[in-house]
């Protein structure tokens, strides 16, 4: 049998729905990953299984295929299919799908819409991450109906709880994506909890990139006689390169500041900090020099972070800032922004007056005034950071060229999950660390992890290297760097961060329902602003020559051609005037009297 599998070829040797068929198609996906080979003829058998394959490898496909198929396969056995779903004013869904973050529900609910593309009449979804009531996610889901439901485990217990949904009576398919991050977030109550709700009779999909002893606790409360699908590949992979950089910790931002204003980098970037003020101290630092980026906030609403994402891939901007290590390594009694500018009655008319507006404002700043002015950190407080936040996993970043650990992960495994944001599907990418002495043993050990597994799989060893900090190449532009440091103060962080709050805020809540009618206007929402623009000077956004070497001046260049070409077309067409002389008339012979 596995002999069969590995001969699969194409999508049409699954027996899959035409539909589906279609769908991949349309998607150009040509052929089938090794774990889809292997997952999706157990799934159409209705099999617990547990897949275990590296980020990129076309995990989350190979369990919604068979899901999408089943429900079709169901729909055309049943003609009370849809009605069932209700019963007493409480949903009973066909399948369910638990992921840890916010933003993972939004890419497999639209990964979902792109797989069913041609039974989208037949079949939806609905993820329960949107920051809206309970009683309002009880309309929707009466009203749509849908086939398969994504949600993180915390709000699914929420509804089971509010008797908004039922799962012993008709759940079908279960599904637990990145099962170890989900256990790593403290879900394990919440996933207990779900756990004793399902019927006896289902099928189990638990998915995870590493086999932890938690991933295997939750493989014996879950699955049954499960199918053990993984396949013997790394995030090692030949075509990314790794760099560590000996720095100073001082010394980062004249560093990154080298990188990005010289192109020895290539776009699109991503950069992980450790901390929320981190990131917008580089936010603010760049700026200065007139490089955009945006940070990818865990403070700002869930439709923000999505539409800032989405962007990024679109290559409406090339440097988005991250940080993970602040949400996954702190215990936080996290509140939603939303929810405390939450509009009293949901059901008002979508226009707001601006009274309601500067209300929500002045609550916003008050809150965030209190939570940046705490002084005891260990504290119990109600935090405005979304504790359903995640970036460095999971979430499929589009050609990403570079990924910078501007800050040092703390472990191997956050360190393995930021670099597989590049070098995905088949593409080249580099991943660069700062490398200071508080995190050179961390760093060494994670060289000798990567290097003992290029040597399992005889690959080439000089994928990842350590070099020195480049003095000579840094040391022109040292003042200037740090003559801009000196001008970005925590006042000024904090005031950022406010700053960018409040507009946010003001988008999400005021544009929120316009966007849902109008997709394409969000288009329009720009995340790269200058935050501080009174502290940008003109003279810092271009580099004098006299600090460039001769293959940088060129460089430098043909970089400054390519930014300013489209300037050149918009000249102003001014009149031509005639090369003859016009005498001056003379005002004492045309002056008339009345």
């Amino acid at each position: 049998m596995n002999k069969k599998k590995n001969e699969i070829k194409s999508f049409q040797e699954f027996n899959l729905d035409d539909r589906l068929i279609s769908s991949c198609e349309r998607l150009n996906f040509e052929k089938p990953t090794k774990i889809q080979k292997k997952v999706i003829p157990i799934g159409l058998e209705g099999k617990d299984i547990l897949i275990q394959a590296p980020t990129g490898s076309g995990k989350t496909a190979s369990y919604l295929l068979p899901i999408i198929n089943q429900i079709l396969t169901y729909q055309k056995r049943n003609e009370n299919f849809q009605t069932s779903k209700i019963k007493e004013n409480i949903f009973h869904p066909f399948s369910v799908i638990l992921v840890p973050t916010r933003e993972l529900c939004e890419q497999v609910n639209k990964q979902i819409a792109e797989l069913s593309y041609y039974c989208r009449k037949v079949l939806s979804s609905l993820h329960l991450a949107a920051d809206v009531s309970l009683e309002t996610q009880r309309i929707r889901l009466i009203a749509q109906k849908p086939d398969i439901i994504i949600s993180t485990p915390n709000r699914l217990v929420a509804h089971l709880k509010a008797n908004i949904i039922d799962l012993k009576n008709s759940l079908k398919i279960l599904v637990i994506d990145e099962a170890d991050l989900v256990l790593s977030f403290g879900y394990s109550e919440d996933i207990r909890f779900i756990v004793d709700n399902i019927p006896n009779i289902c099928q189990n999909f638990l998915v995870s990139a590493t086999l932890t002893q938690d991933v295997e606790t939750l493989k014996q409360l879950l699955l049954h006689d499960p199918i053990i699908c993984s396949v013997n590949e790394t995030n090692i992979k030949s075509f990314m390169n790794q760099l560590g950089i000996k720095c100073e910790e001082k010394d980062k931002y004249l560093l990154i500041y080298v990188l990005i204003r010289l192109n020895q980098i290539q776009r699109k970037a991503l950069i992980f900090t450790n901390s929320i003020d981190h990131s917008f101290k580089l936010k603010l630092f760049l700026e200065r020099f007139s490089i955009s980026s945006v940070v990818l906030n865990p403070e700002l609403p869930q439709n923000s972070r999505t539409n800032i994402l989405e962007n990024f891939n679109k290559g409406s901007f090339e440097i988005l800032i991250a940080n993970d290590t602040e949400i996954s390594n702190k215990k936080i009694e996290a509140i939603n922004i939303d929810e405390e500018i939450k509009i009293k009655n949901e059901n008002e008319n979508e226009n707001e007056n601006e009274n309601e507006n500067e209300n929500s404002l002045s609550k916003i700043d008050t809150i965030y005034e209190n939570y940046l002015n705490l002084e005891n950190q260990n504290q119990k407080s109600k935090l405005n950071i979304d504790s359903e936040f995640g970036v460095s996993r999971g979430i499929d970043f589009k050609n990403v060229k570079t990924v910078i650990n501007f800050d040092f992960p703390l472990n191997i495994k956050d360190y393995i999950h930021r670099i597989g944001r590049t070098a995905r599907a088949g593409q080249r990418g580099t991943a660069i660390s700062f490398i200071t002495s508080k995190n050179e043993s961390l760093f060494f050990q994670i060289k000798n992890f990567f290097e003992s597994k290029i040597q399992q799989k005889k690959q080439s060893s000089n994928i990842f290297d350590l070099v020195p900090f480049p003095q000579e190449k840094v040391s022109p532009f040292k003042y200037r760097c740090e003559d801009v440091l000196k001008t970005i103060s925590k006042n000024s962080i904090k005031k950022a961060r406010l700053k960018e709050l409040q507009v946010e805020i003001i988008n999400s809540s005021k544009l929120k329902t316009h966007f849902e009618e109008h997709p394409n206007d969000l288009v329009a929402l720009k995340h790269d602003l200058h935050l501080q623009p009174q502290h940008i000077k003109p003279h810092l956004k271009n580099v004098p020559d006299y600090l460039l070497t001769g293959s940088e001046k060129e460089k430098s260049k043909i970089n400054s051609q390519n930014f300013h070409k489209n300037k050149k077309n918009k000249k102003f067409n001014f009149p031509k005037r005639n090369n003859k002389k016009i005498r001056k008339k003379d005002p004492l012979k045309t002056f008339r009297k009345n």
